[in-house]
């Protein structure tokens, strides 16, 4: 079975609330947030956040806003993931 994130997605996750503490979210580059609001809409997370998140056109606070609930429903469904697969013996 396949986690909703694998490594990569969540070094991404890491990478970008790195850029945006630093530099603000103008600074993500705009592949690497792409490809997060793909995965968010893979796995039903939050699809009008990821929206936001890639329009660059919405005011920086929101896209920052969008962001937080993205990773947060990202890494929830990682867990989730995680905690449903744990074998109890």
């Amino acid at each position: 079975m396949i986690l909703p994130l694998d490594t990569q997605q969540i070094a991404d996750l890491d990478r970008v609330g790195t850029i945006i503490d630093r530099e603000g979210i103008d600074a993500v580059p705009d592949g690497l947030l792409q490809s997060l609001a793909r995965d968010a809409k893979t796995l039903g997370v939050r699809p009008v956040s990821a929206s936001i998140l890639i329009d660059r056109h919405d005011p920086s606070v929101a896209r920052e806003r969008a962001f937080a609930v993205l990773a947060t429903g990202l890494r929830r469904a990682h867990a989730r993931h995680a905690v449903a697969t744990v074998d109890p013996s």
